[in-house]
């Protein structure tokens, strides 16, 4: 359906964003919507598998070491990191609170950032109508 989909955190020194963007064929448009706030929902209703919390957590510690594996992503990094929070956390601070994440506490902040008044649309397609669409933003 899909032939691409990732999602971006954002984090900014006053707030932050989750970005979810799909490239995929316009007749599956509604269909992948409908799924991706499905599993929106199902963050809110029922905390992931531990299995599930595990790989991503070891994702996203894989990626940080890779990250940083050169001076000038480094140097990027640190900056990003003053920016976002005013200070340097340290990358094994970083993975030490990631460990400390339980599949309870994904539920609970779930149930706090996917609201339906937290939710924006944007859509690049060549769509005549977002008839229906914006029904599912209503979650």
């Amino acid at each position: 359906m899909a032939y691409s989909i990732y999602s971006t955190p954002n984090f900014y020194h006053d707030t932050g964003s989750l970005t979810i963007a799909a490239g995929l064929d316009t007749a599956h448009t509604q269909k992948a919507l409908k799924l991706t706030l499905d599993e929106l929902r199902r963050l809110r209703e029922k905390p992931p598998a531990a299995g599930e919390l595990r790989r991503a957590r070891d994702y996203l510690i894989g990626q940080l070491e890779l990250s940083l594996e050169n001076t000038e992503s480094q140097m990027n990094w640190v900056g990003e990191q003053l920016l976002g929070f005013d200070q340097i956390i340290p990358p094994d601070e970083i993975k030490a609170r990631l460990n400390e994440i339980r599949p309870s506490d994904i539920r609970r902040i779930s149930r706090d950032f996917f609201q339906p008044e937290r939710l924006c649309l944007s859509l690049v397609s060549p769509l005549k109508s977002n008839r229906g669409l914006c029904k599912l933003l209503e979650f």
